[in-house]
């Protein structure tokens, strides 16, 4: 029965739970992004080669388009005991030229966070969780 279980969790990345967090879902340009990664094994001890942190910021029309991607090292070769949970709190610094969340008619734009794990088969995976950036404009005014 082990054996059965070790192969859906090698091919479902079901070996370990990844849940992330964070506390503000609104940034404003120039603020960072604060991140809570928390890591359970479902059954067993695990060895994680990377707990890693993606961001990433798309563009939606009539296809989508990633205009962003940073990915963070969060964590590495590092082992969790079954039942255990362990949390590693980020940073998160979005670029000067990061673009401004928008929805239109025909277009969008949202900023996302997923956070990871590395094991054999399947990497287990957190939920994608949105958050907004706003950014100031400031608009030439004719004299």
């Amino acid at each position: 029965m082990s054996i059965l279980k070790d192969l859906k969790n090698f091919v479902t990345g079901g070996a370990a739970k990844v849940d992330l967090a964070y506390d503000q879902e609104v940034l404003s340009h120039g603020e960072s992004l604060q991140v809570s990664v928390t890591v359970k094994p479902v059954d067993e001890t695990l060895i994680f080669e990377k707990i890693y942190l993606r961001v990433k910021a798309v563009e939606s029309s009539a296809h989508s388009t990633t205009i962003y991607s940073e990915e963070k090292l969060v964590a590495e070769n590092i082992q969790i005991s079954a039942g255990e949970e362990k949390t590693w709190n980020t940073e998160v610094s979005l670029p000067e030229s990061a673009p401004a969340t928008y929805m239109g008619r025909h277009s969008s734009l949202h900023w996302s966070a997923q956070a990871g794990v590395e094991l054999p088969g399947v990497n287990p995976t957190s939920d994608e969780m949105r958050f907004v950036v706003n950014k100031r404009m400031v608009y030439p005014v004719p004299e």
